[in-house]
């Protein structure tokens, strides 16, 4: 049927090829063709249009079939004019070899319905768009049966969809549901539904894809390997995105590419979506107003190998089911600028940034706040930076909370750790020559670590804020282990430690290793610290500006195994017993000019120095002034050396026995003051 011009109206019935073939085209109109209300047309045998809509306008209100019982050809309908399916509509399409339904020019408007490829294979695509197609309200798209795509939306073209679009309902559609050239965009009261695809859901390759309505992708069946694949510009404007039973990953934002997100999706609330639920090595900007879950993905939730990862709104990772072993894993930059990040349900770690990466947050991130995230809360190689605004809180790690095993962790604001479950064996783990600085603005909590709530193995962990350790609940053997000898821990101006509630000592410094004060440390001031307040094996300086108070120990206050210097202020037992003795010195000891030491509330003795050691005193040294010491006020054991140089000031009160003791074999020199029992 060939319509070159005028207005050709179908009121009736049309039937073309039911027997025998008809030839290249089953209808092909050059002018108006209006196909009425009650009307049918059905179309087989064609060598290659069902129908051809060149230059013309194809007005339908009624049936048409196409190739129902023998193929049409390469293209069922094809359009290079004005082609509209209008409410009444219903237009079904089988048996073409190449494209179901191809627009290469014009404009195709669908308020109505089109069923491709019900019955058998539509070839390569079921739709494939060079022109302007628009899917308006009340339109209902379903294609299945394609062997290459469901839908193609060409280089140049324009695709609008305010209605619903169903791909492989109930067959594949080959590699891809929908791949984007053009411009995309689902408009509100969009509803595009995908499944049964082998390659990815949505791939887009250039141009635009907007979404602002409903996007359901594997609802109901695999939809490849990948939901979402984008080399271009994706938008998820006012919309809601659904994503499950990928095989590999949910989203994919490639290199070159920007996703933004300022609404909803959902990634792996059913089913699994393979190892990634987001993979982004291009920009990935969720914003203000975007809320982003993401639950069963095998291998890592947010997974950032490049480009930058900006989030300013909602990220929950884990909420009802595992994300695989990490939660973020970041090799590149990822800013958490005014966000919300909840992780859990993670098997290794919550968060880690990789060697050469930045992390930057300065809002709220929320780490095993329901169930565990696994060994480690962060782990961080390359560089973290927690900025003013920023709120990190972890829970429910396995082994340590936070963990940095080399690179730069700064923080200028909150860190929580252990307030409301266990964080595993230590509170925060500094490794490897890493660098931790907790600076001015820096407020870092830390409970319920089951041996050691900060952890100095090597590398420089300096202080120029709050700390508090053991706050509410114990935080095991010790709060600080400064462990060997590459670690370095210095208090500097600004800081202040307080440290209650370990079970051997609250700070203990071991051979080889460096602790440099010149701030403010407070010891057991509400709960016991264990049997030592510090424990010395390795080089302990109390600087100018120096304040360590230390109470509630149960058996020595300082044990000093190598050398401790104090130009400070030591006070000890200033409100509680700090168990058998002050001070007691196995090495060096040097109370330089500047010092002064007061010690009351032992049982023992305030200064006891054992054998082979010395103890030097240049400043003041105050025991007994308010409180009882014990038996001595100093005991200087067998062989053991006590100097009081100029300079130095001793004073003794309130020893039962005696206020100072020399042993057999050591020496005591006094060239400056001593006054006892005054």
């Amino acid at each position: 049927m060939y319509n070159f011009s005028g207005i050709f109206t179908n009121a009736a019935t049309i039937i073309v090829g039911a027997n025998f073939s008809v030839g290249t085209y089953g209808i092909f109109n050059f002018a108006t063709f209006n196909n009425n209300s009650g009307s049918i047309i059905n179309i087989d045998r064609t060598t290659t249009y069902g129908i051809y809509n060149s230059n013309g306008t194809f007005t339908n209100l009624s049936a048409i079939t196409i190739g129902a019982i023998a193929s049409v050809g390469n293209y069922g309908i094809r359009n290079n004019g004005n082609f509209n399916n209008n409410t009444g509509g219903l237009i079904k399409i089988d048996r073409s070899t190449a494209v179901a339904l191809y627009i290469t020019a014009g404009t195709f408007t669908n308020t109505a319905t089109i069923t491709i490829g019900a019955l058998a294979s539509v070839g390569s695509d079921g739709i494939q768009n060079f022109g302007i197609f628009i899917n308006n309200s009340g339109g209902q798209i379903n294609t299945d049966n394609s062997s290459f795509l469901g839908i193609a939306s060409e280089a140049g073209s324009n695709f609008t969809n305010a209605a619903s679009i169903t791909i492989g309902a109930n067959s594949s559609t080959g590699s891809y549901g929908i791949y984007s050239i053009g411009i995309f965009n689902n408009n509100a009261g969009g509803l595009i539904k995908i499944d049964r695809t082998t390659s990815a859901a949505v791939y887009v390759t250039a141009g635009t894809f907007t979404n602002a309505a409903t996007i359901t992708l594997g609802g109901i069946a695999s939809v490849g390997v990948r939901g979402i694949q984008n080399y271009a510009s994706f938008n998820n404007t006012g919309g809601q995105i659904n994503i499950d039973n990928s095989t590999f990953l949910g989203i994919a934002s490639e290199a070159g590419s920007t996703f933004t997100n300022a609404a909803t999706i959902t990634i792996g609330a059913t089913t699994s979506v393979g190892q990634y639920g987001i993979y982004s090595i291009g920009i990935f900007n969720n914003n203000a107003g975007g809320l982003i879950t993401i639950d069963r993905s095998t291998t890592v939730a947010v997974y950032v190998t490049a480009g930058t990862f900006t989030n300013a709104a909602t990220i929950t990772l884990g909420a009802i089911a595992s994300v695989g072993p990490r939660g973020i894993q970041n090799y590149a930059i990822f800013n958490n600028t005014g966000g919300q990040i909840n992780i859990d349900n993670s098997t290794f770690t919550g968060i880690t940034s990789e060697a050469g990466s930045t992390f930057t947050n300065a809002a709220t991130i929320t780490i095993g706040a329901t169930t565990s995230v696994g060994q480690y809360g962060i782990y961080s190689i390359g560089t973290f930076n927690n900025n003013a605004g920023g709120l990190i809180t972890i829970d429910r790690s396995t082994s340590i909370a936070l963990y940095i095993t080399s690179g730069t962790f700064t923080n200028a604001a909150t860190i929580t750790i252990g307030a409301i479950a266990s964080v595993g064996t230590v509170g925060i783990n500094n490794y490897n020559y890493a660098t931790f600085n907790n600076n001015a603005g820096g407020l870092i909590n830390i409970d319920r670590s089951t041996s050691v709530a900060v952890y100095i193995s090597s590398g420089t962990f300096t202080n120029a804020a709050t700390i508090t350790i053991g706050g509410i609940a114990s935080v095991g053997s010790n709060g600080i282990q400064n462990y060997s000898n590459y670690s370095t821990f210095i208090n500097n101006t600004g800081g202040q430690i307080t440290i209650d509630r370990s079970t051997s000592a609250a700070i203990r410094n071991e051979t080889g290793s460096t602790f440099t004060n010149a701030a403010t440390i407070t010891i057991g001031a509400n709960a016991s610290v264990g049997s030592y307040g510090i424990e010395n094996y390795g080089t302990f300086f109390n600087s100018t500006g120096g304040q360590i108070n230390i109470d509630r120990s149960t058996m020595d206050a300082i044990e000093n195994g190598s050398t401790f210097t104090n130009a400070a202020t030591i006070t000890i037992g200033g409100i509680a017993s700090v168990g058998s003795t002050g001070i007691i010195n196995n090495g060096t000891f040097n109370n330089n000019a500047g010092g002064l030491i007061n010690i009351d509330n032992s049982t023992d003795g305030g200064i006891l120095s054992n054998g082979g050691s010395t103890f030097t005193n240049a400043a003041t040294i105050t025991i007994g002034a308010i409180a009882s010491v014990g038996v001595f006020g100093i005991y200087n054991y067998y062989y053991a050396t006590f100097n009081n140089n100029a300079g130095g000031q001793i004073n003794i009160d309130r020893s039962t026995d005696t206020g100072i003791r020399n042993e057999t074999g050591s020496t005591f020199a006094n060239a400056a003051t001593i006054t006892i029992g005054a």
